[in-house]
């Protein structure tokens, strides 16, 4: 093999694991769903493994490779696993905790918490006339 052809698939390889970075991630339990749903049943290791062989874009594997019915196995028991996946739709992507928004605090005062139907009451009663 040329050298020129060598570099070019090294630098080929390397662009493809830059753009494998910004690709989203998802949990692993997405894509068992999937299957879940294909199936209509929960999946063994082995339908999973079969499934996942096979059910990607044109009949490829989803992982970008064939997985064993061990592989399976420990997918099915690590599904909370954030992996990345140009397949992810919007509601299944993985948000890092440092990209959610702050939690809203309250009022430290508790007056602000109390609702006084005393006054509300005489306030009422006083529309009433």
């Amino acid at each position: 093999m040329p050298i020129g052809t060598c570099n070019a698939a090294r630098s080929l390889s390397n662009s493809a694991l830059m753009s494998v970075g910004k690709l989203p991630k998802m949990a692993l339990g997405f894509v068992v769903r999937r299957c879940t749903l294909a199936l209509g049943h929960r999946p063994t290791p082995r339908e999973f493994s079969e499934w996942a062989n096979t059910a990607g874009e044109l009949g490829a594997a989803i992982f970008g490779r064939r997985i064993s019915e061990t592989e399976a196995e420990v997918i099915l028991r690590h599904q909370a696993r954030p992996v990345t996946a140009r397949s992810a739709k919007p509601f299944e992507v993985h948000v890092e905790d440092d990209g959610l928004p702050p939690m809203p605090v309250g009022s430290d005062d508790v007056r602000d918490k109390v609702v006084d139907f005393a006054a509300i009451r005489a306030r009422r009663d006083l529309k009433r006339g």
